[in-house]
């Protein structure tokens, strides 16, 4: 795994363990919609005779300003997309948006409290979908959208915290009632005298 990522400032002893973007395919229906408004641009500046019996003559040449909006909303959603970057490190999760502004989320595994992950049936069909992860004493929540192998992704980001969390208290919850009862006995013998 490499110790740098292109679209973050990692620290230089942080290693990239698993890094993507939301599914290319996201883009597919804003392209379809896009086609759909630049033929009706074109069709209405080229051919106004076609509006005619629903627009005004003098309307339709302005229509071709759904061109620009067939063109620009495909693109939009294509930069969208390749802008948006999610990454698990071996010390925290990033997931960083934006195309004219950025924006970085960053939670680090000893945060990561619950995670979940979700699929609609066509998301499963296609094995893709999206992986919530909420935090201890943050209201900060970072999503992993549109993401292949959800669960798998979810599996990592669980394992990444549960080490995480190793580094903690010592013990197991047993060792620690068991020492509460103890603590419990001795105070009962103090109280007692």
């Amino acid at each position: 795994m490499s110790s740098s990522h292109p679209a973050l400032a990692l620290d230089p002893e942080e290693t990239v363990h698993w890094s993507a973007h939301p599914r290319l395919l996201l883009v597919v229906p804003d392209t379809v919609v896009g086609a759909i408004l630049v033929v009706a641009g074109l069709a209405a500046v080229f051919v106004p005779e076609l509006g005619e019996p629903f627009l005004p003559r003098e309307i339709t040449p302005w229509l071709g300003v759904l061109v620009l909006l067939g063109i620009t909303l495909p693109a939009w959603t294509y930069l969208t997309v390749v802008n948006t970057v999610f990454v698990i490190t071996d010390r925290a999760l990033y997931a960083k948006r934006g195309v004219l502004r950025r924006r970085v989320d960053r939670i680090r595994h000893t945060r990561v409290q619950n995670s979940s992950f979700s699929q609609g049936y066509r998301e499963k069909l296609f094995d893709y979908g999206t992986v919530s992860v909420d935090t201890a004493g943050v209201s900060t929540a970072i999503r992993f959208h549109d993401i292949e192998n959800p669960g798998t992704v979810r599996e990592r980001i669980d394992t990444y915290a549960a080490e995480a969390g190793d580094d903690g208290i010592p013990g197991s919850v047993e060792q620690w009632n068991a020492v509460l009862e103890e603590v419990r006995a001795l105070r009962t013998a103090v109280e007692s005298r």
